[in-house]
């Protein structure tokens, strides 16, 4: 059922995964809330380079703001968690955080398979959850380094749609 993804993530985000007791974040089976499902039933489009969740092309507005396509998408695909889910709970709201970045990685790997996307976690200090994605480019520097991620405060998980070698 999932895609050949990758996934890293900090020690701050590991800590976060062994306090739920979630050894393999493709082995989290939280349901969805409605919220979330709707994302996910409203797909992805590609549209002026973009990358984009359907449901929320609606944010999409003066893009000139931004200072390349990776913020853009990043600004745009950017789910607040604690909207999307009634019990608020942080076992809660990891899981479902987890679950739907993997629905989206399998999403984008299957729609988009030539294209490397990565799909992020994070977890702020005040625990509070976000889920985005965004499209590797080569000529944009990246939004999270992934060679670097024990350097970032929050809890970060990266699910990239394309395999290398060296996965962590």
């Amino acid at each position: 059922r999932y895609m050949a993804v990758e996934v890293r993530m900090n020690a701050k985000m590991r800590e976060v995964l062994a306090n739920l007791e979630i050894e393999d974040v493709f082995s989290v089976d939280s349901d969805l809330p409605r919220a979330s499902a709707t994302l996910l039933e409203q797909g992805i489009i590609h549209i002026h380079d973009l990358y984009l969740l359907r449901a929320l092309t609606s944010d999409a507005r003066e893009l000139d703001q931004h200072s390349d396509l990776t913020d853009v998408e990043c600004s745009i695909n950017h789910v607040h968690m604690e909207w999307h889910v009634d019990d608020q709970r942080l076992h809660d709201i990891s899981r479902v955080a987890i679950r739907l970045a993997t629905e989206i990685a399998n999403l984008l790997a299957s729609n988009y398979p030539s294209e490397e996307f990565y799909v992020v976690v994070g977890i702020d200090e005040d625990d509070f959850h976000t889920v985005r994605f965004y499209k590797v480019r080569e000529d944009e520097p990246p939004w999270v380094r992934v060679d670097m991620l024990d350097e970032y405060i929050d809890g970060i998980l990266v699910i990239s749609t394309k395999c290398t070698a060296d996965v962590l």
